[in-house]
This record gives structure tokens, sequence and C-alpha cells, in this order.
């Protein structure tokens, strides 16, 4: 063995140290999503139509029900938490109600976000601002938002 045979050894084991270090970090501050979490988040971006902006949990108990061989369970609470899992990383937003019927997944969060958000909350100069829209509970009524975004399956 000659020098740079030691010196590819140290270099190797000293990355291999530091990215064990990192992948380390990464498992302690960011729980991994699971197997479910990922599958079921597949199944939402393939499955779903791409027009629609949001679904109801009980319109996903059906896709599951539609879709076969997926391997998850359709029990409420544990897709519940997967769904809740998926919206607290980010990937999706989630407004949980006891009645799966009430219970929204926003898929499309741009369109929420900017769309919604833009159209109530711009400047009374702007032509979208909507701020009339908006209850006393800040809840706005869908038909209400069908009528801003006729363009989007809401």
């Amino acid at each position: 063995l000659n020098i740079t045979d030691y010196q590819n050894a140290d270099m190797k084991r000293f990355i291999n140290n530091q990215l064990m270090e990192t992948n380390e970090v990464v498992r302690k501050r960011c729980p991994a999503i699971s197997l479910s979490c990922h599958v079921l988040y597949s199944l939402l971006t393939e499955k779903v139509p791409h027009d629609k902006v949001a679904i109801t949990l009980s319109d996903l108990l059906q896709l599951l029900d539609a879709v076969k061989d997926h391997g998850l369970s359709t029990n409420v609470s544990e897709i519940t938490s997967y769904i809740t899992t998926l919206s607290d990383k980010g990937l999706l937003i989630f407004f949980h109600n006891a009645d799966p019927s009430e219970s929204w997944i926003v898929l499309k969060q741009d369109v929420l976000l900017e769309k919604v958000n833009g159209a109530l909350f711009a400047p009374a100069s702007f032509p979208e601002h909507r701020h009339h829209l908006v209850s006393n509970t800040g809840i706005i009524p869908i038909s209400e938002l069908q009528k801003i975004f006729p363009n989007y399956d809401i």
C-alpha cells in the first residue's frame, strides 16, 4: 500500500462518518413519513383528477375502495392520521371534521393560498378584492368560491 491508498481510506472514513452524523441529525429533526403516507400521497396525485382543487375525506375513502391493491387500510382514523401527517409536512392542507363528508383535503395549495387569499385580503383598490365574502367566523361558503373561481372544480 502506498500513501495515496491510506489517504483515500482516511477520506472515505471521514466522508462516511460525516454522512452518518448528518443522517442522524436529519432523522432526529424530521421524523420519517411512513410508507403508507407515501402510498396515499401517490394515490392522491395520480388518481384524483388534476383539475380538482380539493376533495372530501369521504371522496378519498371512495377512491380507496375503487382502487385495488394499494395496501392501505380503509380505517377512517388511520387515513386521517396519514392525511394529517401529509398536511403537517406541507404536501397538502387538511381541514378535519368529525364528519368525513365535511373534512376537506386541499390538493392544490397554490390555488387556496394565492387565489383565495389574494381575492380576500387584497387592498380595496384591487379589482380582486372580495372582503365582503368573509363572515365573522372567517368561513367562506364553497358556493361563493365557485362563483369567484368558475375555472376550478371546488
